[in-house]
């Protein structure tokens, strides 16, 4: 029996919570450990249920790090199967939270990106993602995140050992936005923990 193939573990996402951070987990956990999951109820504790454009684009780049086979990403979906196929790989990414909008909340790049770097961790070679979403919200974040203030992210990641050839990692705040304004994006460029990876370095930035 394949990964791909195996039996689902099966997890309900109105657990505890009940909110996006659960469903990031379990995709993540995922992931890292090439175990199908099935997560039912999404965000089922919340007043929007379902998956919210925040859920699709960090699960379209979450994908392409492990080839998963994915059923059930549709805004607004509840039921979501996630079968990574693949063992992680370095990525060179970029999505759009206003591909899935639809009139949904927006979601935040930063929220997406923080996301993706234990999975990126393990990628054994130079990533590069770009999110394209808010920088800040009214509640989440009070005003809009400038590049100083993107400082501790960086330094999170570089605690962690992501490195970016010969420099530290870096967050970079390409451009400032406000919930569905366009043009608003934020980009990382990453180099993982030699120790972390699945092998050697497979490329680096040009």
């Amino acid at each position: 029996m394949t990964k791909s193939t195996a039996i689902p573990v099966v997890i309900n996402g109105s657990h505890g919570e009940g909110g996006g951070a659960l469903l990031r987990c379990a995709l993540t956990v995922s992931c890292l450990t090439q175990q199908p999951v099935r997560v039912h109820n999404i965000r089922g504790s919340t007043r929007r249920a379902g998956l919210s454009s925040e859920d699709l684009t960090f699960l379209k780049i979450l994908a392409q790090t492990c080839d998963a086979e994915v059923t059930g990403d549709e805004l607004k979906g509840n039921d979501l199967t996630f079968a990574p196929t693949k063992p992680i790989k370095a990525v060179r990414a970029r999505a759009s939270v206003g591909e899935h909008e639809k009139g949904s909340v927006p979601g935040n790049a930063l929220v997406i990106l923080s996301s993706l770097l234990p999975v990126l961790a393990r990628g054994n070679a130079y990533s590069k993602v770009i999110i394209e979403g808010e920088s800040f919200r009214t509640r989440r974040f009070p005003r809009a995140l400038s590049n100083e203030e993107s400082q501790p992210w960086t330094k999170y990641a570089n605690n962690m050992g992501f490195k970016l050839t010969s420099k530290p990692a870096k967050f970079l705040l390409r451009r400032r936005g406000y919930l569905s304004l366009s043009g608003q994006s934020l980009s990382a460029a990453l180099v993982p923990p030699p120790q972390w990876g699945n092998g050697e370095s497979a490329w680096s930035p040009s």
